[in-house]
């Protein structure tokens, strides 16, 4: 109260970055023999993972029939792809919904927190985002139960990406509407890697091979070829000499064709 008759202005006093802690240490002295302590109580909680789990997910619609492709993407890198075939038949968008809440549901029940959305349905993410409205009253159900799903994870994201970044989730989607499932209703699809051809050097010399069969067995009696013929088939190509031109043996000898 005293101090109030003065015009008095607080200036707070400007710290340099590069002598913040010799400042602090001056103001917080320690003797020299105290013992420093390299195990922090609660170090785990100075551990902080930021890497994220990744959702692609997609609906097929067809006559016959409607399927929903999901695929993970774990923070490593590696791929875990579903395909579901949905009993009814629903219209594009509602395969787009059920896709979306079926790879939610999944992410729920395999406890991830931290997840990243895409999907090439442009109707759905914004829908979802709240740019766009409801406006079809067959949605609403979805909408209503994708959100209720979003809310139960701690950070989540929606993308929107082309078609042609999400061909995995595409493929599996077209697979499952594609197929008729059994009584059993799970069908385990083994993806592998074949190579139908062999390699190119096997396959030039095979050619090869047979294109001298071919050409072989092309040709007739009259043919300047055969006695070269005769001779890869049957060693004969000196006999073969004699007979079309009436040496004796003696004079293909001394011609070097024996």
């Amino acid at each position: 109260m005293m101090l109030s008759e003065f015009e008095i202005n607080f200036v707070p006093q400007k710290a340099i970055k590069g002598q913040a802690l010799a400042d602090f240490l001056a103001a917080h002295p320690i003797p020299d023999d105290m013992e420093l302590r390299e195990d922090l109580p609660d170090e785990e909680v100075f551990t902080i993972d930021t890497s994220s789990w990744q959702l692609y997910f997609d609906g097929a619609a067809r006559s016959s029939g409607a399927g929903a492709g999901i695929v993970f993407v774990t923070p490593s890198g590696g791929l875990i792809p579903y395909s579901f075939h949905i009993l009814a038949i629903c219209t594009n968008n509602v395969t787009e919904y059920e896709a979306l809440v079926i790879g939610l549901e999944v992410a729920l029940e395999m406890k991830i927190q931290s997840l990243e959305v895409f999907g090439d349905s442009l109707l759905v993410i914004k829908q979802m985002s709240g740019e766009f409205a409801v406006k079809h009253e067959n949605l609403v159900p979805y909408h209503e139960k994708a959100k209720h799903l979003l809310g139960q994870f701690q950070d989540i994201t929606l993308n929107h990406i082309p078609r042609s970044k999400n061909g995995k989730a595409d493929a599996l989607a077209n697979l499952a509407a594609s197929l008729i499932l059994p009584e059993e209703r799970d069908i385990q699809i083994t993806i592998g890697e074949r190579h139908v051809l062999s390699q190119s050097t096997e396959r030039v010399e095979e050619e090869n091979t047979v294109n001298l069969i071919t050409f072989l067995d092309s040709a007739n009696e009259n043919d300047w070829r055969q006695p070269i013929k005769d001779y890869i088939q049957k060693r004969s190509l000196a006999r073969r000499l004699e007979e079309k031109s009436g040496c004796k043996k003696k004079s293909a000898s001394i011609c070097g064709l024996q």
